[in-house]
């Protein structure tokens, strides 16, 4: 992969590329734990959305993942969305957490 990025590509060949040497349906992006307490001073950050990119690929589908204070932020960007995968997403972690909603 190195090789083919040091080579240089322009706008259609990375497409290109990703879309053979890379294929998938959705990436997750998992910020992780934020562990502070959002406070700064009187500000105080209730949560935080993120990350969010595109590749540029056809049918993309994205879902940005953090925890801060305890609770789960998701973020999903497409330009193709599928209206029924965060709700999915949602009830998989809830059965998996062995949660009701």
């Amino acid at each position: 992969m190195t090789q083919t990025v040091l080579q240089g590509l322009d706008v259609k060949g990375a497409q290109q590329f990703l879309a053979q040497g890379m294929p998938f349906e959705v990436i997750i992006s998992n910020i992780g734990r934020l562990n502070f307490d959002g406070r700064l001073g009187d500000l105080h950050l209730r949560s935080v959305w993120g990350m969010s990119l595109m590749t540029g690929c056809d049918d993309e589908q994205i879902v940005g993942v953090v925890t801060l204070n305890g609770q789960l932020h998701m973020t999903y960007t497409s330009q193709t969305s599928i209206p029924s995968l965060l709700p999915a997403i949602e009830q998989l972690l809830r059965e998996a957490c062995h949660m009701e909603a």
